[in-house]
């Protein structure tokens, strides 16, 4: 088989993978991040993934469980780098809660900004 009858079977493959487990794909992956969207685009990154590494894949073995897993993967790199983008976005409201709580001679707007740095303390842990 030369290269380019190569590429066609394996385009096709890939191509029958995909509208097969496709709408499965982006449903697992659309409870996992609550997101449409982004279950579609995670789903897609996963076919990219595996297109790009056809030559390393075994596709002679069951599939179905290795795709499952990418969709998890995927799904779960994204949920952990927006937890990291919320956090130090309350890291930042919470310098500035600390920095107003020092300027402020107002007992009652300090009283409100520790109230408040308390609660996003309490987001954080919980």
């Amino acid at each position: 088989m030369d290269k380019s009858e190569r590429y066609d079977s394996d385009w096709r493959m890939i191509e029958n993978l995909f509208r097969s487990y496709y709408s499965m794909l982006r449903s697992y992956a659309f409870r996992l991040v609550n997101d449409f969207c982004l279950a579609e685009d995670i789903v897609q990154d996963v076919f990219m993934s595996l297109w790009n590494n056809r030559n390393n894949i075994d596709f002679d073995s069951e599939l179905k469980p290795y795709l499952f897993r990418a969709i998890y993967n995927k799904s779960l790199d994204y949920l952990k780098s927006k937890k990291c983008t919320e956090e130090e976005s309350l890291d930042t409201i919470i310098a500035r809660l600390e920095l107003s709580h020092h300027s402020n001679e107002n007992h009652e707007e300090t009283l409100f900004a520790k109230e408040i740095q308390q609660e996003i303390v309490n987001y954080l842990k919980g």
